[in-house]
C-alpha cells in the first residue's frame, strides 16, 4: 500500500486527488510500530538509559534545529547551537526563524520536566511553540496571542498541499467538538503501555485533528517525547528526517488514514537518535561515527523489516556485551 501511495503523491497534485474527510475511526488506537519492530529495537539497544544534563543540552539543540527545519527554517545546526547556548542570533536569519528556534527550547525545557501525557500538557507545549514573541503583526509560523494553547473554534480549516479537510467545529450541536476529539486523543495516548507506540500515536493523531489554529505538527513532535522521557526511553529528534518524506508520510495519514509511510520515517529518525546518544562501547563507537550513513540505513532497514546484515550482527554483539560508559545515568 505504501508504495502505491508514494506513487500517487509523486504524480498528482492535491486538487487531482479525491477529497478526504475526517474519520473519527482513525482516532482509535491501533499499534503503529508493531511488536516485531519493537522487539528488534530492544535487541539492538537492550539497555534503557536516561541522558545526563550535558546530553540533554545537546539533544535540545538537535530537536530545536531538526524540528524547525521541517517547517522551512533556514538556521544551520551550528547557528542553532550559538543561539541556544550563547544567545547569538544568526545574522542572515529572519525574526520568525530565530523565534521558532527559541520556542523549541522553551518547549523542550517544559517536556524534560514532565511525565504528563494529557491535554493540559499538549496545550502548554503549544503555548511555547506557537508564541510569536515580540514580533508584531501577522506571522507565517505562529498564532495570535489569544490563540496560544486554545482549541480552535473555527468552523473550517484548510491545510496546504493536501486533499484532506480536518474536522469542522460545530458549536451548539450534539456532535463531538474539536475539544472532545483532541481530549480523546490525549486520553488514549496516556493509556498506551508502550511509550514508543504512544509517541507514534501522538505524532500521527494530533496533526490529524488540527486542534490548534496553527503549529499542530511542531506541537505533536515535541509532545511525542513526553511518554518517551517519562519511561526512561531514548527521546526522538528528527535530524535525518527530510521535509519531503515527512510531508509524504503525513499525506498518507491525512488522506488515507494509513501510517505505513509514517512508520518508516519515524523509525528512521528514532534509530538515528539511538546511534547518536546510546552509550555504545568504545570498541565500536568510532566505527559507528565514521560510518554513520551506513549504520543509519542498515539499522532502519533491520528494525523496519528484519533484514539482517553483518553490520547489524556486529552492532548487536557489542551492545549486548557492553556496559554504559560514563556520562550516562542508568
Amino acid at each position: 500500500m505504501k508504495d502505491k501511495l508514494k506513487k500517487l503523491f509523486a504524480k498528482t497534485r492535491p486538487n487531482e486527488r479525491r477529497p478526504a474527510q475526517f474519520s473519527r475511526q482513525f482516532l482509535e488506537y491501533a499499534p503503529g510500530i508493531g511488536k516485531d519492530a519493537l522487539l528488534r529495537l530492544d535487541e539492538v539497544f537492550p539497555k534503557k538509559v536516561q541522558l545526563t544534563k550535558a546530553k540533554k543540552a545537546n539533544f535540545m539543540v538537535d530537536i530545536a534545529w531538526s524540528s524547525s527545519v521541517l517547517e522551512g527554517n533556514l538556521y544551520s545546526h551550528l547557528d542553532t547551537q550559538k543561539l541556544l547556548q550563547y544567545g547569538v542570533a544568526a545574522e542572515h536569519a529572519s525574526a520568525e526563524d530565530t523565534q521558532m528556534i527559541i520556542n523549541h527550547k522553551r518547549a523542550f525545557d517544559l517536556v524534560i520536566q514532565s511525565k504528563d501525557v494529557s491535554l493540559r500538557m499538549l496545550k502548554a507545549i503549544h503555548v511555547c511553540i506557537a508564541d510569536p514573541g515580540e514580533i508584531q503583526g501577522p506571522t507565517k509560523h505562529f498564532v495570535l496571542k489569544h490563540e496560544l494553547g486554545q482549541i480552535r473554534t473555527t468552523e473550517l480549516m484548510d491545510i496546504d498541499n493536501t486533499a484532506y479537510t480536518p474536522p469542522s467545529y460545530y458549536p451548539g450541536t450534539g456532535q463531538e467538538k474539536i475539544y472532545d476529539l483532541i481530549d480523546y486523543v490525549m486520553n488514549a495516548a496516556s493509556e498506551i503501555e508502550n511509550p514508543i507506540e504512544a509517541a507514534f500515536y501522538l505524532m500521527t493523531r494530533v496533526p490529524y485533528v488540527q486542534a490548534f489554529a496553527d503549529c499542530n505538527k511542531r506541537t505533536s513532535r515535541m509532545m511525542a517525547n513526553v511518554p518517551l522521557l517519562a519511561h526512561g526511553c531514548m527521546p526522538i529528534s528528527f535530524d535525518i528526517m527530510k521535509k519531503r518524506d515527512y510531508i509524504e508520510a503525513l499525506l498518507g495519514v491525512y488522506e488515507f488514514g494509513n501510517v505505513e509511510i509514517f512508520r518508516d520515517v519515524f523509525l528512521g529518525s528514532y534509530v538515528d537518535s539511538f546511534l547518536k546518544y546510546y552509550p555504545l562501547p568504545r570498541s565500536i563507537e568510532n566505527e559507528v561515527r565514521l560510518n554513520m550513513p551506513a549504520y543509519q540505513e542498515k539499522l532502519a532497514l533491520y528494525v523496519c523489516t528484519g533484514q539482517r546484515s553483518e553490520l547489524i550482527d556486529n552492532l548487536i554483539f557489542h551492545t549486548k556485551t557492553s556496559t554504559p560508559d560514563a556520562g550516562y545515568e542508568p
